[in-house]
């Protein structure tokens, strides 16, 4: 809430210390809000290393937590572990990352997501994922990404719900 508000808001290296401790040895709230405030911190290097761990060791909130600040700070090596994570052929890792993506507005992986979309029959599990991506970065969505979207609307393996949220959301992005 608030207090993990001012914290992001402090950004300073003395900070980023002490989360990094709340977020080894705090209470689950703490951890959780600690891993929160990482998200924003001066010290990028540290702060994606620890959430880095977090991501690998943690499970449930946490998790999804750690990946939403790994993909928030950005850099090559956190692109690397999103990357690893889209890739992986985890459903769970898969949808966490996108879910990440969608709440960090990591335009930077448009191309990423497009490659998932592109492919309609692996897409299919992460209709609702894929769309809540396009929902957040609309500037991502060109012609590549829109046939993308059609060809997975017309996916045997997507269920008639999905294919309707597939078809109500391509109105926003026509020219």
């Amino acid at each position: 809430g608030t207090i993990t508000q001012a914290l992001v808001e402090q950004r300073s290296p003395v900070v980023t210390a002490r989360l990094v401790e709340i977020v080894r040895t705090g209470s689950p709230d703490g951890r959780l809000n600690a891993a929160k405030a990482l998200s924003a911190s001066p010290d990028v290097d540290r702060a994606s290393a620890i959430l880095g761990e977090l991501f690998r060791s943690a499970q449930g909130e946490l998790r999804r937590v750690a990946l939403v600040g790994i993909a928030r700070l950005g850099g090559a090596e956190n692109e690397k572990v999103i990357s690893t994570a889209l890739s992986a052929g985890n459903a769970e890792a898969i949808k966490l990352s996108l879910e990440a993506l969608a709440t960090a507005h990591a335009t930077s992986f448009a191309p990423k997501v497009l490659t998932l979309a592109a492919s309609p029959r692996d897409a299919a599990p992460y209709v609702d994922e894929i769309l809540a991506y396009y929902r957040a970065c609309p500037e991502v969505v060109d012609k590549s990404h829109v046939l993308a979207l059609v060809h997975l609307a017309g996916e045997v393996n997507v269920s008639s719900e999905n294919r309707g949220r597939v078809l109500e959301l391509l109105p926003r992005f026509s020219d």
